[in-house]
C-alpha cells in the first residue's frame, strides 16, 4: 500500500517539463546576484498523533539543495526529534516542488526509531519504522533568511501523525 502511494506522489510532482522555466523562486533576484542552491533551518513545531489525539512538542533539523534556478524542484534531508514520555526519531529524505513563488509540497521516505523504557526495568526497547511524508509549505524570505511555515502527514504502519510547525534558516 505504502509502495502505491509513494509512486502516485512521485507520478503527480513529475510534470511534462521537468525544468521548466520560471521566475527564480528561492532568493529573489533584484536584491542578490546569485542563486543559492543550499538552505538549512531549524524546525520548531508540534506532533499529532491522530490514533491517540495526542500532541507532542516536535524540534528538527533539515538540508535542502536546489537543482538549478530555472528548477521548481529541490532534493532535501531531514531530522526531527518527538518529545513525550519517550523520544522518537525521525530520519528521511524528501523531493520539494514549487507550485508558486512561495507555496511548495514536498514528499518522500523516511524512518522512524522509537526508544522506549522496558517496564521491567531492565534497559530499552528500540522499534523502528518506514514512513512516507507528504506535506506542504509557505516561504517566506528576507534576504538570505526564510521562515517556512509547514505542515506534513507522516504515514507509518501502525499510525498517521500530522507535523506542523516553522522553519527558521538561511541560504547559502
Amino acid at each position: 500500500m505504502i509502495k502505491v502511494i509513494l509512486m502516485i506522489c512521485v507520478l503527480f510532482l513529475l510534470p511534462n517539463n521537468f525544468y521548466a522555466q520560471s521566475e527564480n523562486h528561492k532568493i529573489n533576484s533584484e536584491t542578490e546576484d546569485h542563486f543559492n542552491y543550499n538552505h538549512i533551518a531549524l524546525f520548531v513545531g508540534a506532533s499529532t498523533l491522530f490514533e491517540r489525539d495526542h500532541t507532542s512538542f516536535t524540534l528538527g533539523a533539515d538540508y535542502i539543495r536546489f537543482f538549478s534556478p530555472e528548477s521548481n524542484f529541490a532534493a532535501g534531508i531531514y531530522t526531527e526529534a518527538i518529545f513525550d514520555h519517550h523520544t522518537e526519531w525521525l530520519f528521511g529524505a524528501v523531493l520539494f516542488y514549487w507550485l508558486t513563488e512561495h507555496l511548495w509540497i514536498r514528499t518522500g521516505p523516511g524512518i522512524e526509531i522509537l526508544q522506549e523504557e522496558q517496564e521491567c526495568g531492565c534497559g530499552t526497547k528500540t522499534e523502528t519504522e518506514f514512513l512516507l511524508r507528504i506535506g506542504a509549505g509557505y516561504s517566506i524570505h528576507f534576504g538570505k533568511f526564510f521562515v517556512d511555515p509547514s505542515i506534513d502527514i507522516d504515514f507509518l504502519r501502525s499510525s498517521t501523525t500530522l507535523v506542523w510547525g516553522v522553519n527558521f534558516g538561511t541560504a547559502f
